[in-house]
């Protein structure tokens, strides 16, 4: 088994870093992640963390603080975020042998390790740091947690509770899991009245820079996520399916939960049936392989998990982050039961197939610009400027978003000495579109 967790860490080192300086890119909403981050060195407390696709929710500032120790270290290099991910992303690999060994067996340690190893979808979320990536190591100690308190019967309620509420201040479908639990250890009638209290109090402490950024607005964050619940349900019971802005979109929820089953073990460009056959495959294991009371809660959360981004709808691939381990997982105890003469040829398969359209799939560009081009850009601001102060816009893809890619390119730059301020003389635009990045001096171009 030592060989398993050597190669299959070797294996995912190599996919992880393969072409990894062309795919390095700051996207979305880190700019504004870093910019929070760096008001901790001008001595400001920080209650309003990550953002949500909700303008009213802000989650818990705990991450910055959490964080801020580890970019100081790296003196607040830009892409401090991305490698520490890589690393942890590699490092999940022992993590998940290990915890998959005490939780079900060796055997099925071995398969799952070597599925998350080559699995597409860990491959993508490599090329998506933030911080709602953290929850998956999260995932791996909650589902220790729920072990301990399911088939080994000990150990208390409260750290799960705390892990649910650390996982909620990286990314808010975490909380999807708080009512999930909550049920399932009411009716395993695992609390008492000295377990609600120490749950409660583990679950509040994450959340302490968010009650009291809340407490200060009247408690509005609060009011309006309860209201948002009963919204999102009756928008799914009359069909409707809102984006941005409140806006109809078309609904293709089945096509991303499709995808989702799909990327944890075929590549991308593979069609739908492959997730259909992952269902059945679990089905058929529940109706016939008598699963164990700690099986069929894993295999409960994936489907209240579904259920709950069905009822949301659209959900982007981050979103699916809370249930991100669980197919592998019971896939992976499915296959355990299998004779080698059947295992081995199926993960030489997807092992074939997958590391082939990741070598191939690496060379294909993407929608954002990368790290290289975007720092070549405010270096020629930073040239032009001459020290002098100047504002900053940005005009491109994804301006739904206002002013997150604009915040990239302002964390660059102050990391470079000269952070852009409002209302200067001197003016400075990024533009990106289908024929390249530029940037201008009011109307001048700086580079063709």
């Amino acid at each position: 088994m030592v060989l398993t967790i050597i190669g299959a860490t070797v294996l995912a080192t190599f996919l992880r870093l393969l072409y990894f300086n062309q795919s390095l890119t700051l996207t979305a909403e880190i700019g504004q992640h870093f910019l929070e981050i760096i008001r901790l060195l001008q001595g400001h407390w920080l209650l309003q963390g990550p953002l949500t696709s909700h303008p009213w929710l802000r989650l818990s500032a705990t991450p910055y603080y959490l964080f801020f120790p580890i970019f100081a270290l790296f003196r607040f290099h830009p892409l401090t975020l991305t490698y520490l991910w890589t690393a942890i992303g590699i490092l999940i690999i022992p993590l998940n042998y290990f915890v998959i060994k005490k939780v079900f067996d060796s055997r099925a340690a071995a398969i799952s390790t070597t599925l998350i190893s080559i699995s597409p979808i860990f491959l993508e979320f490599n090329k998506l740091p933030g911080f709602f990536d953290f929850v998956i190591p999260l995932s791996y100690l909650f589902l220790v947690s729920i072990h301990s308190n399911i088939d080994e019967k000990k150990g208390a309620v409260w750290p799960v509770f705390l892990i649910v509420s650390f996982m909620g201040t990286l990314h808010a479908a975490s909380f999807m899991l708080l009512p999930f639990f909550l049920a399932v250890f009411f009716i395993l009638k695992k609390f008492s009245k000295k377990q609600i209290v120490a749950s409660t109090i583990a679950f509040v402490i994450p959340q302490i820079p968010f009650l009291i950024n809340d407490y200060f607005d009247g408690f509005s964050m609060t009011k309006n996520f309860l209201l948002w619940i009963p919204y999102k349900f009756v928008n799914f019971a009359t069909g409707k399916t809102l984006g941005l802005a409140s806006r109809p979109v078309a609904d293709q929820t089945m096509v991303d939960i499709f995808n989702f089953l799909k990327l944890n073990f075929f590549p991308s460009v593979f069609p739908w049936f492959f997730s259909l056959m992952i269902l059945v495959l679990i089905a058929w294991y529940l109706i016939k392989g008598r699963p164990s009371l700690f099986m069929k809660i894993i295999v409960c959360w994936l489907i209240f998990g579904l259920f709950v981004l069905t009822i949301h709808k659209n959900p982007p691939i981050h979103y699916f982050v809370p249930i991100l381990i669980l197919p592998t997982i019971i896939v992976s105890v499915i296959l355990s039961k299998l004779k080698n003469g059947f295992l081995i040829p199926i993960l030489v398969f997807l092992a074939t197939i997958n590391i082939f359209f990741a070598v191939v799939g690496q060379k294909t560009a993407t929608n954002f610009i990368s790290y290289d081009e975007e720092l070549r850009i405010c270096k020629s601001i930073i040239k032009d400027a001459a020290g002098k102060k100047y504002t900053l816009s940005r005009r491109g893809p994804f301006d739904n978003y206002q002013d997150q890619f604009k915040e990239n390119y302002e964390y660059l730059l102050w990391w470079l000495g000269n952070r852009p301020v409002e209302n200067a003389k001197l003016n400075y635009s990024i533009v990106e579109n289908s024929k390249g990045t530029f940037v201008y001096r009011g109307k001048i171009l700086l580079e063709k």
